[in-house]
């Protein structure tokens, strides 16, 4: 049996023994979460039916995510917001799968309630998975709001997971995604899950495009049973962002994405080396140095009156960033110029761009009526 499947058997098991939900709650509860307007329950009160008509379900939601997003299996594991447990339970059969030995996982919550279903199943989920083999697990719950720096005592990377939770934080998104990558320290991650048509996406879409973290997002529908075996097709969504080793490369990209978001040559002086090579066109000769950088962007890009740019993707080794990106530039007149192109910037040991290569294409494109 797949360690994902005993996992999912664990989980019924522990929902039939443990949680006692009437139908009538369980159909309130549905009705309250689909209003697009509602205030998030009291998980306290609405505990029981919670667990019962959404654990499972959101268990096969994360196993889904976490299989595709593939982040790197680490030793502890921070479910915030963690609910009744299903994201933790899955990061479980997700890292006995990888061969870890021993995993400490932090279980966060403001429901005493939902925090007390968490811990009752991780734990029944980890004897069951050490039955068979080491596999120690320590349970960590922490009831209130997460810490908001990472806590000293913490070793190594952590896989933090956040399901189901930004939809109720829509407001506080950007902070909440910050905090949760300063959890994850260095070769960690943070996996986000929520349902594919949650409003937050369309927020969450323009923050992934405004950081320079390596990041991978997919979607599917997820075929899960509810707790009361009617089966059916979720559409989920997950994105997973890593914050790499290569701390001056990320820097490096970012001041160099905020100098031109703000048209600044000026800011320039913070990010290239003196003697830079900057690349724009791959059969011309670049231009040397910062002065000389400086003024092609006074005459090219200090002109413009305003500037969006997107990071579709990004990579990075020790010493460079490669990026994938698209950017709105706006000249005045009746359209905007739509840039899609690749860039390579390789970083000095002080963590200044020493080369700069570029290509890309543009067309012109209607303005939105709304400018």
């Amino acid at each position: 049996m797949r360690t994902t499947d005993l996992v999912a058997e664990v989980a019924a098991a522990w929902v039939d023994g443990s949680v006692e939900a009437r139908p009538e709650d369980r159909s309130d509860l549905r009705s309250l979460l689909r209003r697009p307007d509602a205030e998030p329950p009291d998980y306290d009160r609405v505990h029981a039916s919670f667990a019962a008509e959404f654990l499972l379900v959101n268990f096969h939601k994360c196993v889904r995510a976490l299989t595709e997003a593939r982040p790197e299996p680490a030793a502890t594991v921070v479910d915030l917001g963690c609910g009744s447990g299903a994201a933790s339970a899955a990061a479980l059969a997700y890292l006995a799968e990888a061969g870890l030995e021993e995993v400490r996982v932090h279980l966060l919550d403001r429901s005493e309630r939902q925090l007390q279903h968490a811990e009752s199943l991780v734990r029944e989920v980890a004897a069951t998975l050490g039955k068979e083999r080491r596999f120690d697990v320590e349970v960590v719950p922490a009831l209130g709001d997460w810490p908001t720096e990472r806590p000293a005592q913490w070793r190594g990377p952590a896989m933090v997971l956040a399901s189901h939770v930004l939809t109720e934080n829509r407001a506080h998104a950007w902070d909440f995604l910050n905090r949760a990558v300063a959890l994850a320290g260095p070769r960690g991650s943070v996996t986000v899950v929520e349902r594919a048509d949650d409003g937050v996406w369309p927020a969450l879409d323009k923050l992934v495009g405004e950081s320079v973290l390596v990041r991978r997002f997919g979607q599917g529908d997820v075929r899960a049973a509810t707790a009361d075996g009617e089966d059916r097709t979720w559409a989920t969504r997950w994105l997973t962002f890593e914050p790499g080793p290569h701390a001056g490369c990320e820097e490096a990209v970012r001041g160099y994405l905020t100098a031109w978001r703000k048209r600044d040559p000026d800011l320039l002086e913070k990010v290239f080396t003196e003697g830079a090579r900057y690349r724009d066109k791959p059969f011309h000769p670049p231009i040397e140095g910062l002065t000389g950088i400086q003024e092609y962007w006074r005459s090219h890009v200090a002109s413009q009156r305003a500037v969006s740019v997107r990071v579709d993707s990004i990579a990075y080794r020790p010493d460079a960033a490669h990026l994938e990106w698209t950017a709105f530039l706006d000249e005045g007149g009746d359209d905007v110029k739509r840039v899609y192109g690749f860039m390579v910037i390789e970083v000095d040991a002080s963590g200044k761009i020493r080369e700069l290569r570029e290509c890309y294409r543009s067309q012109r494109e209607a303005r939105d009526a709304a400018v």
